[in-house]
């Protein structure tokens, strides 16, 4: 262990790692397709519902510079081993030669970089079994919560109109937040949905984003972040096959999220939202732990989450805590119809994602 009393660089990226929802096992020897063996520090995997990400992880605990050569003998490593990706890192710096070999592959983690990434891992407690608990009390009372879901009941031109079938009641959902300390700014990721959220202008707001997006469709959206480019090219940066980008990309064409040509030079169809600016949420007011009443348990890891961040808005996201957000739902009734109304116990504005997971949980 270092003199400082930090862990060993390697044990410090697998628990990196580990906190990002993957799966890592130490000190692997791996066959490649070559027949030779290869001992890598760790082999990593994220396993999406389409897809599983591999990954090898070198670490250089040393004083001297890395060079171009142990950076290509890293990427020959990747290839024997058909891995999708790798990390080289290093407590002290990469030479510029390094780092043009390397590519998109590799990614190259100098000492700051490491230093960066893992700086909360011994305080706050990254892990899933670690992770930091708030929630938010409400702010609006029972009785103007009553008072502002009786305003959302719908009146239809002829015939009755919604009554309450329920009393208001209180729930809290989850949401997992993190700092985005490239855009000064924080973020957080809806548990149930996947959704982004943004805490600005004294509201919660939900960034506008594809939805339903597969493993695959994130990896190349995140691709074309730094520009148009041939699907060919496309292809090789994401260490991915060509036939696979090619489809994806008509897919993501035929729902307007890229813009393709004759040339097949394709670019994002969509902006990304701005988060700089944005607040954290515990500026409202948060209290640590569970709240004691009724709430709903998440349904992805914070290591998804921070992936979904990442991958969306090209950010490293750090720092993950979960907050438990107050709403208030009921349902409704007209004619033997039901659904949820709800709205949020912060500011009192409808809650339509809320909404819709309530009314999922009821019915099922």
């Amino acid at each position: 262990m270092p003199s400082d009393g930090r862990l060993p660089l390697k044990e410090r990226i697998i628990r990196l790692l580990k906190s990002r929802g993957y799966r890592v096992r130490p000190d692997v020897t791996m066959e490649g397709r070559s027949g030779r063996a290869h001992t890598i520090h760790a082999y990593a995997e994220y396993r999406a519902p389409l897809h599983t990400s591999r990954i090898a992880v070198m670490c250089l605990d040393r004083r001297e510079p890395v060079g171009a050569d142990e950076v290509y003998e890293f990427t020959q490593i990747l290839d024997d081993l058909e891995l999708d990706k790798g990390v080289l890192a290093t407590a002290s710096w990469f030479t510029p030669e390094a780092m043009e070999v390397a590519g998109k592959r590799v990614l190259l983690w100098d000492g700051p970089k490491v230093e960066e990434l893992t700086r909360d891992l011994p305080r706050a407690g990254v892990y899933p079994h670690e992770l930091r608990i708030y929630h938010l009390p409400p702010r609006l009372r029972l009785t103007r919560a009553v008072e502002r879901i009786q305003g959302l009941l719908r009146r239809p031109l002829v015939g009755k109109k919604e009554k309450l079938a329920s009393r208001v009641a209180l729930i809290y959902l989850p949401v997992y937040e993190f700092s985005v300390r490239s855009l000064e700014g924080f973020a957080a990721v809806d548990a149930l949905t996947g959704d982004l959220l943004i805490f600005r202008e004294g509201e919660v707001q939900r960034l506008v984003l594809p939805e339903d997006l597969t493993d695959t469709e994130l990896t190349v959206l995140s691709g074309l972040r730094a520009g148009p480019a041939l699907i060919e090219d496309l292809a090789a940066s994401l260490g991915l096959d060509f036939d696979t980008v090619d489809a994806t990309v008509r897919t993501l064409a035929g729902r307007k999220l890229v813009d393709d040509s004759e040339v097949e030079r394709v670019s994002l169809g969509f902006s990304p939202p701005k988060v700089d600016g944005s607040i954290s949420l515990l500026r409202v007011g948060a209290k640590r732990g569970r709240p004691r009443e009724r709430l709903l348990e998440p349904r992805m890891s914070v290591g998804e989450a921070a992936l979904r961040l990442e991958l969306l808005l090209g950010v490293e996201a750090t720092g993950p805590r979960m907050i438990f957000l107050p709403h208030y739902y009921a349902v409704a009734e007209r004619d033997g119809a039901r659904r949820v109304v709800a709205v949020d116990g912060i500011f009192g504005r409808e809650a339509q994602r809320a909404e819709e997971v309530i009314q999922r949980l009821i019915s099922s």
